[in-house]
């Protein structure tokens, strides 16, 4: 199948589920707000258990004595009880269509949610004629009746756990949310389980709705926040195991979790990562929140989840576009609930896109896909070792690695103070701790796209970095570059200046969760080498001084749907043995979905490449040869470590 004809049936295909990015918290404003009709008394509408232990628990909703049951029926979670229908998004919603199915003829259902403990109490609203999934009905919305409270049997329990590096050597910090208790809040750490011999006190933040930028972040999808803690925990030893519970007398300790303490530079280690973009939250119970999206996010966390439980991960990089809460406050509380379970035994270091900061009339792009939030939630919940407020852009050491990130939505250009940052820690990089340099941000380098819209197009902007911050990586030797924004994975060759031949590769990992996107070129740019838009994933690095490691797991690829951890889609590896690595894909069974490309000529070294492609016109696979190329560099004169 030619590009073309790939491309053309990837957008029929995107045509069919381009209504899955509207955002049914934002299109049931409008109703809610002017069109409630009054309600019906006939309708029952109860929830249990009254109290629920701790977050995450189920509250089952018994509802019956409704007329006329339609499959455009849903019951909406509020917290807190409190809010105004009128006045406040719901925190989610669930559709009539995963009620029981003897709804529609019986008018009753017994209705199972998940909730997360957002440190207040929730109650359910059920409304008639309310959705169809993604039509709204807007003048039929009827409210149907408003179940009693429930509440938490701790309101103030520490739950959204997460530690990161803070750029010093023997440290960490673990943030936590605890309710409405401000003071009081400790860290307690020790070297066995159960057994804490330190104890390390908190320091609370929180913010308010006039620090944000404007709505639906300032009204209908605020929600307060209640106060985050943050401790460093300082001379640790690295590589030894550390257990540690977070919370206070006032509101109970969390349960124990345990992390390895990460190495500093150290070129003799050999460090484990995982790198992903534009990961998301998705609802277990088939809820819909603001974006309606499947489960790609819960997938990719989960499979993440198995290789940090296995030891196999001593970090995430998580290169933006984070949570998507664009403005719905308890967005964020889930979303990281979500990632707990990892985000508490490694570090999960993360830089901002546009969902975390772009707002109108603002230093950044002038859109508004922060949702009125303009980075303030995003970095008062994600404590990095930045340089300062607003200024997300920071480095650090991990074994073998240099570590840095920038931030694509604030000004990079030469003379900015970002550009100006980005210099001078790349000149002060030692080779011999850290012979490998990698640089993170969040929109693309460089991106297999047809993205050229104004003013953020995935091209529009590739532009500007290549002008602006490419010869500085391209100076001081940056072995790889990590992206996120285009919903895909791609892999570059060694490129500078767009010529392949020298220069950092540049992996795009943005296909963690969110919708994929299916917008490519219509003609391939020589710099890309791999591309798949087929399904959503997620890359393991592993690097020692000398080679780089890197595995693309697609989550429905391999034996068992979401758990492709055997199967690898792509694999490449870098060896430093010449100046720069080479880029080499490894003989292995793969599928590529979008397009296969030969490009080898005359006077390059090849490696025959087997892969399992899919020919999207038969649903039919066949083996094919794609030829990769590995450069011949005896003539670069290239500087490394």
């Amino acid at each position: 199948m030619t590009r073309f004809s790939c491309l053309l049936l990837l957008a029929l295909v995107a045509s069919c589920t381009a209504h899955k990015s509207h955002n049914p918290l934002m299109d049931i404003r409008e109703p809610l707000q002017k069109h409630q009709k009054a309600m019906d008394t006939s309708i029952n509408l109860s929830a249990s258990p009254l109290v629920l232990n701790s977050s995450g628990d189920v509250a089952t909703i018994k509802l019956s004595g409704v007329t006329d049951p339609s499959i455009t029926d849903i019951i909406a979670v509020y917290s807190p009880a409190t809010a105004d229908p009128a006045k406040s998004s719901p925190v989610k919603f669930l559709s009539a269509q995963y009620f029981d199915s003897s709804y529609l003829t019986s008018g009753s259902a017994t209705i199972h949610i998940n909730l997360v403990n957002l440190h207040s109490d929730v109650v359910f609203y059920f409304y008639k004629n309310a959705s169809n999934e993604y039509d709204w009905e807007k003048s039929h919305l009827a409210f149907g009746g408003r179940s009693n409270v429930i509440t938490f049997s701790n309101l103030d329990e520490p739950n959204q756990g997460h530690i990161a590096v803070t750029g010093k050597k023997g440290e960490v910090r673990i943030s936590w949310a605890s309710g409405s208790v401000k003071n009081g809040q400790y860290v307690r750490l020790g070297g066995a389980s159960q057994r804490y011999s330190r104890k390390v006190i908190a320091k609370p933040d929180t913010y308010a709705a006039n620090d944000l930028c404007g709505s639906p972040a300032t009204d209908w999808g605020w929600k307060n926040p209640g106060y985050l803690q943050s401790a460093v925990i300082t001379n640790l030893i690295p590589g030894k195991k550390y257990y540690y519970t977070y919370g206070g007398t006032k509101n109970g300790y969390s349960r124990e979790a345990s992390f390895i303490a990460p190495h500093g530079a150290d070129a003799d280690q050999t460090l484990q990562f995982i790198a992903i973009g534009d990961l998301g939250k998705y609802e277990t119970d088939n809820s819909t929140e603001h974006w309606g999206e499947d489960n790609a996010p819960w997938l990719t966390t989960q499979n993440i989840r198995k290789v940090v439980a296995k030891g196999d991960a001593h970090l995430v990089l998580h290169v933006g576009d984070v949570a998507y809460a664009v403005g719905y406050s308890a967005q964020w509380d889930e979303f990281l609930e979500q990632i707990r379970p990892v985000a508490e035994a490694v570090p999960w270091m993360t830089l901002p896109g546009n969902h975390e900061r772009d707002w109108i009339n603002d230093i950044t792009i002038n859109v508004t896909d922060s949702g009125g939030e303009c980075g303030i939630p995003y970095e008062k919940r994600f404590l990095m070792p930045t340089s300062g407020r607003d200024q997300p852009w920071y480095s650090f050491d991990m074994g073998p690695v240099h570590f840095v990130t920038m931030s694509t939505e604030h000004p990079f250009q030469v003379g900015s103070v970002q550009n100006d940052w980005i210099k001078k820690d790349l000149e002060s990089v030692d080779r011999s701790l850290t012979p490998w340099v990698f640089f993170s941000g969040h929109r693309p380098m460089y991106i297999d796209s047809d993205g050229w819209e104004q003013p953020d197009g995935d091209l529009t902007v590739a532009v500007q970095l290549r002008r602006h911050v490419e010869p500085i990586l391209v100076q001081n030797n940056v072995d790889v570059c990590f992206w996120g924004h285009h919903h895909s994975y791609q892999r570059s060759c060694h490129v500078n200046n767009e010529k392949c031949g020298s220069g950092p590769v540049h992996f795009v990992v943005g296909n963690a969760g969110f919708g994929l996107s299916t917008n490519l070129a219509t003609e391939a740019p020589e710099y890309s080498e791999f591309v798949d838009t087929s399904e959503h994933g997620f890359s393991t690095v592993t690097v020692d001084k000398n080679n780089f490691y890197l595995e693309y797991h697609g989550n429905t690829h391999g034996p068992n749907e979401g758990f492709g951890l055997e199967e690898p889609i792509d694999i490449v590896l870098l060896a430093r043995e010449q100046q720069p690595p080479v880029l080499s894909t490894l003989d292995h069974p793969t599928k590529v979905v979008n397009h296969v490309r030969e490009r080898a000529s005359e006077g390059e070294s090849s490696v025959l490449n087997k892969r399992r492609h899919l020919d999207t016109t038969t649903s039919q696979h066949h083996d094919t040869i794609e030829t990769t190329r590995t450069l011949d560099h005896s003539d670069d004169t290239r500087g490394g470590m």
